[in-house]
């Protein structure tokens, strides 16, 4: 879990971004290898900037969810919140989200059709 708020010496931020990526057409490709490599790209991309971290991420057959943590560059004597005292909230919806997809997934007996 990472700290409510970062400092230094006159500035103050607690930037976390959530953050959905869906592939085109929403289609349902992230599963399986794809899941594990898409996480490993993602975790790799957020390596090489100093300070990015992801806090939360759900990897959905349609999309993906992430609640990322990431440092400002900005002037002196400033005060930021994006996410602030939501973030529980966020991580519920992204839980909630989850079941509920799951839970649609094992309803539909209909097998995926590629559209091309």
């Amino acid at each position: 879990m990472s700290k409510k708020e970062y400092s230094l010496a006159h500035t103050k931020w607690m930037c976390k971004y959530h953050i959905i990526f869906t592939p085109k057409y929403r289609r349902k490709v992230i599963y399986n290898q794809y899941k594990v490599n898409i996480r490993d790209i993602i975790k790799q991309l957020c390596s090489y900037n100093k300070g990015v971290e992801i806090i939360e991420d759900h990897l959905m057959p349609n999309h993906i969810h992430m609640l990322v943590s990431i440092p400002l560059k900005i002037t002196e004597g400033y005060y930021v919140s994006t996410v602030g005292l939501n973030e529980a909230t966020i991580k519920n919806i992204f839980k909630k989200q989850e079941k509920h997809d799951i839970a649609m997934d094992k309803l539909s007996a209909k097998k995926y059709e590629d559209p091309f």
